[in-house]
């Protein structure tokens, strides 16, 4: 028992560092705030094992009793941490962020995102962990590459945070994000069919199958690249590429596979896959 304690250990400690350290540094800034347990049940919710974190993502989205859905995931995330789910873990960190997205002014965007950079340079965050956080990653940085910014570029500018993701440019972000796509494939130890990270997937009703965790890595590069074409309309001739034979076009994807270019294009994406 001793020793299985002491195995957990470092995980736990990871984790934990996570919370004591000021969100200037590039952490997440603790809460001081105790979880109310009374609120959360006139709420209509429950912090029974049955609670589901599909339920409190489908409050953040109606933007609902962000407050008790705050502290059910704070609940959540406690229990993940126990138990080492990594999966469920990272989705109630996803959705803590979304909550303070709602709750913070718009030029707060990587600030709210920043406990990202620290468990992806902390040595004891696991690496199923942080595999899923260089995803999560990566939407980010393409997110904010393309959204509607509702105040001046500048404002967004994090001087004070590990990285300065506003004050570089937007190609400079994109291949920060095409690297987050290959570390998240480089050595990650989850097997098997994964239908319980769908969640990962900008989107998930492209699977006609049950996907292991590189179709979702490797579809959400494809997503990410179209995401830069479609607002950039950066390759002209991409639909006549696709509307190729099926040979010529298997072709055409191997022509590129040594490409440089392929790795930020929406066809590298497809070959790759």
């Amino acid at each position: 028992m001793h020793h299985a304690s002491f195995k957990t250990f470092p995980y736990l400690l990871a984790v934990a560092l996570l919370f004591y350290f000021e969100t200037g540094n590039c952490q997440i800034k603790p809460r001081t705030d105790n979880i109310n347990v009374d609120s959360l049940k006139k709420a209509g919710l429950s912090i029974s094992d049955s609670i589901s974190v599909t339920s409190l993502e489908t409050m953040i989205s109606e933007k609902e009793k962000l407050t008790q859905t705050r502290q059910a995931l704070e609940v959540l995330k406690q229990k993940a941490i126990a138990i080492k789910d990594d999966i469920t873990l990272a989705r109630c960190l996803s959705a803590l962020m979304k909550i303070k997205d709602q709750r913070t002014e718009d030029s707060l965007y990587f600030r709210n995102s920043a406990f990202m950079d620290t468990l992806l340079s902390s040595p004891d965050a696991s690496p199923a962990l942080k595999a899923i956080i260089h995803i999560l990653h990566a939407q980010r940085l393409s997110s904010f590459n393309y959204r509607s910014l509702k105040f001046n570029h500048a404002a967004y500018r994090t001087k004070n945070l590990k990285y300065n993701y506003a004050a570089l440019t937007v190609n400079q972000r994109d291949s920060i994000a095409a690297n987050d796509i290959d570390a998240a494939l480089l050595g990650h130890p989850i097997n098997g069919t994964v239908k319980q990270l769908l969640w990962l997937s900008s989107n998930p009703d492209v699977f006609l199958f049950e996907p292991k965790f590189e179709d979702i890595v490797l579809s959400e590069r494809v997503n990410l690249a179209a995401n830069k074409y479609y607002n950039y309309q950066s390759d002209r001739s991409l639909n006549q590429c696709i509307s190729l034979p099926s040979v010529k076009f298997r072709k055409l994807l191997d022509s590129i596979a040594n490409s440089q270019r392929s790795r930020m294009s929406v066809l590298g994406g497809y070959q790759r896959w």
